[in-house]
Formats: structure tokens, sequence, C-alpha cells
């Protein structure tokens, strides 16, 4: 038995009591319904079967139901990757800002002599020395 508790503004809760399926309901779910107004029945349409209309609504309600827990979930989901997409973004500034502050790092330093890379030190400091007038 399901007892479901509908409030229209925008929230359902639903209290579950499984019920026992038949054979019955496997073979039509009575998807598309007919309403006689004037017979005051309900019928499938695909088999014909009259529907009790407290059955039906009841469908309804949980059809709903479960659209609001999904409508909700999605919400989360998109609250949170929303979430994720601005650290991504912040982590996209900061590496283009480090990225630009080590560019303008490797442009100030004064590049090695070539004569500095083949030669050894002593070689280096014998040449300082003449330059020095010593």
């Amino acid at each position: 038995m399901t007892i479901i508790n509908i409030d229209f503004t925008g929230g359902a809760t639903r209290y579950f009591e499984p019920k026992p399926k038949t054979a019955e309901a496997y073979i039509c779910r009575h998807r598309t319904l007919v309403v006689d107004d004037h017979l005051r029945e309900v019928s499938c349409e695909r088999c014909g079967k009259i529907v009790d209309a407290f059955d039906y609504l009841s469908g309804l309600a949980n059809d709903e139901i479960k659209l609001f827990e999904q409508m909700a979930r999605l919400r989360k989901e998109k609250d949170e990757l929303i979430q994720r997409v601005e650290a991504l973004q912040r982590e996209e500034r900061n590496l283009k800002a480090r990225l630009k502050t080590a560019n303008k790092k490797a442009v100030k330093a004064p590049p090695k002599p070539a004569a500095l890379a083949t030669k050894d030190k002593q070689s280096c400091l014998d040449e300082i020395k003449q330059k020095l007038g010593k």
C-alpha cells in the first residue's frame, strides 16, 4: 500500500508498503488511458481493461514524486559541476600567471657567455686577471 501526501506548491512525500505484483501487471502497464465522463470510468486504450481511477492517480503521484527527486538530484549535481568548473578556471588563471612570471624571470636572467660554458675555471680566471690588468 502506498500513502502519498501531495503538496501542489512544489513538493510531495510518500510512504511505501510494497504490494505483491501479479502476472497481469507485466502484460499491459495501462500507459494510455481513456477517461469516460459519462460512465465515470477510466479504461486502458490498449487492452480495454477498466482501471481503478485511484490507482491511476496514485501512479501519476508516484511519477511526480520521482520527478521531484530526480530534479533535486540534478540540481545538486549541477551545483557540484559549477563548483568544479570554477575551481578549474581558478587553477587555469593561477597557472597562466605562474607561467607569465616564469617567462619574465627567464627573460631578465643574463645569458651565460659562451666562453664560460666551454672553458675551464682556471682559464676563465686568467682571462679576468688580464682584463683587470693584473
